[in-house]
């Protein structure tokens, strides 16, 4: 499954609460025609979706999709407390989100957050709050998918592999060697190239590469720029490396951008 087959997938919500339940608290059987996505942060419920049955605690997800047959109840002793939104995609067509109907993040102050700001602008019903909503729900979404889905370490980036990242994104024109990205951050060259691979999954120089030939591409779209005016713009002084890079990148030429404007 590509990436691409996630970039069109926009949720409306279509009911959101923080449920802090009673221990009498269940959810009859039904059919249900909304997505169904719960996260546990206190107590313990159980779910049964499609005949199957799955136990929630501290920390747990499930993600019950439109067309289910679902049920569910807490216990008296450990009364559950969950935040729920039922929601659609705006386009449904051929929609298969990739996630399992349980599952646990493995995080929960950076979610907790995100459900936090949710609940303030949902009840605070202010103007513009319906896309405010959605942005911080798919921003909920993002990060299970980057957990659940594109296997994203959680490990806590250093900062000095953002800052390195901040100065290539401000200077990916100018000539930049790792000699000056080390001694920016007090570190051995080999330490720091080691270092931004086990954050990034990639070199700093292939890093510094997809910033430059991403942003060439943008210059390109515009129609405004030749290839050789967007390599150099974008700090490539060789036109036939940025071509290759590009390629390799892309999977088409540069010139390829051109034609199709």
């Amino acid at each position: 499954m590509s990436n691409n087959h996630l970039d069109n997938l926009v949720p409306s919500i279509e009911y959101f609460v923080n449920r802090k339940l009673t221990p009498s608290w269940k959810v009859e059987k039904s059919l249900i025609d909304f997505n169904d996505l719960t996260f546990v942060y206190s107590g313990k419920a159980t779910y049964i979706v499609n005949d199957v049955e799955y136990t929630l605690k501290h920390g747990d997800f499930i993600y019950v999709p439109e067309g289910s047959v679902r049920e569910a109840y807490t216990y008296e002793n450990e009364p559950v407390q969950c935040y729920s939104i039922n929601f659609n995609w705006l386009f449904p067509d051929n929609v298969d989100f990739p996630l399992q109907t349980k599952f646990n993040t493995g995080t929960f102050n950076d979610l907790m957050h995100l459900y936090k700001e949710l609940e303030n602008v949902w009840l605070e019903k202010k103007f513009g709050y319906v896309i405010k909503s959605r942005a911080i729900f798919m921003l909920i979404l993002h990060k299970i998918l980057e957990i659940k889905y594109y296997k994203k370490s959680q490990i806590v980036v250093d900062q000095r592999i953002q800052q390195i990242k901040n100065y290539i994104l401000s200077n990916y024109n100018q000539n930049i060697s790792i000699k000056t990205l080390s001694e920016m951050v007090n570190l051995n060259p080999v330490y720091l190239g080691a270092l931004f691979k086990k954050y990034n999954n990639c070199s700093l120089k292939e890093y510094l590469n997809m910033i430059r030939i991403n942003t060439s591409e943008n210059l390109l779209c515009t129609g405004g720029y030749s290839v050789s005016e967007a390599a150099h713009l974008c700090g490539f002084n060789d036109i036939f490396y940025f071509s290759k890079q590009f390629k390799k990148q892309r999977g088409y030429p540069p010139s390829f951008v051109l034609k199709k404007q």
